[in-house]
């Protein structure tokens, strides 16, 4: 894996990290714990990786939960729906963006390959 991919990789998990902080509770109601927090972070990375491997399979929420090696009763605990579960993928996506984006700005650029 080259630096800048680990890098990358490293990033993700850190946002993906500080999003299910966000999160205290499931849709039941019940306050999340380490093991419902890491659940829902599992679906959330394998909706990644349906994503990733576009063309495999369809993005529908049975084949995250399958991914996830969860059932549908499983991931409808964390997500009402599909919009909601892409809502949750794209904030740890959209932070690590972010970061890298604002991490590029802040280095210096010589005049000459401006």
């Amino acid at each position: 894996m080259s630096e800048s991919a680990a890098a990358e990789l490293q990033s993700l998990d850190l946002a993906l990290a500080r999003a299910g902080q966000n999160v205290s509770h499931n849709l039941n109601g019940q306050r999340l714990g380490r093991k419902g927090r890491e659940t829902r972070e599992r679906i959330v990375r394998a909706a990644i990786k349906v994503l990733h491997d576009e063309g495999e399979e369809q993005f529908t929420l049975s084949a995250v939960a399958r991914r996830a090696g969860l059932g549908m009763s499983a991931l409808y605990n964390y997500f009402t729906d599909l919009s909601e579960l892409m809502v949750a993928v794209l904030e740890p996506v959209m932070d690590s963006a972010q970061e890298t984006y604002l991490s590029i700005l802040g280095t210096y650029w010589p005049y000459d390959e401006v």
